[in-house]
């Protein structure tokens, strides 16, 4: 019995792997990366306009200004864990969330974000 446990487990992460590599992937995330990126024309050495723009963003953390590479797309309201298969449809909402429960944050703000939600998770667990 312990073992059928263990793999129902790993096949829900592995589905929850997939769910949020299919966000990160999507259109829906590439558009709200786009609506929060800014440009600015460059120029090269000798005056002229380089064909193209500099284009960053600013961390909604820090309000650091990033290459849009540096950029992680996060949620507000964390979507949360994934329980079992009858959670599927929630869990796909709360990814695929309005734009205002997203932000742009720089890859150490994210880190420190996450690291921090995992750590409330932890503590919820052990009551």
């Amino acid at each position: 019995m312990s073992n059928e446990k263990i793999v129902i487990k790993s096949d829900l992460q592995l589905i929850r792997g997939a769910l949020r590599q299919a966000f990160i992937r999507s259109e829906y995330r590439k558009r709200f990366a786009d609506s929060i990126t800014l440009s600015e024309p460059q120029y090269k050495k000798d005056g002229s306009r380089s064909k193209r723009d500099r284009k960053y963003f600013i961390c909604n953390s820090c309000s650091g200004e990033f290459k849009v590479g540096e950029m992680r797309v996060d949620h507000i309201k964390p979507i949360g864990q994934y329980f079992d298969f009858d959670h599927t449809l929630g869990f796909i909402e709360r990814l695929w969330c309005d734009f205002d429960n997203l932000q742009g944050l720089c890859d150490e703000c994210h880190s420190k974000k996450t690291a921090y939600e995992r750590s409330l998770i932890k503590g919820y667990n052990k009551l």
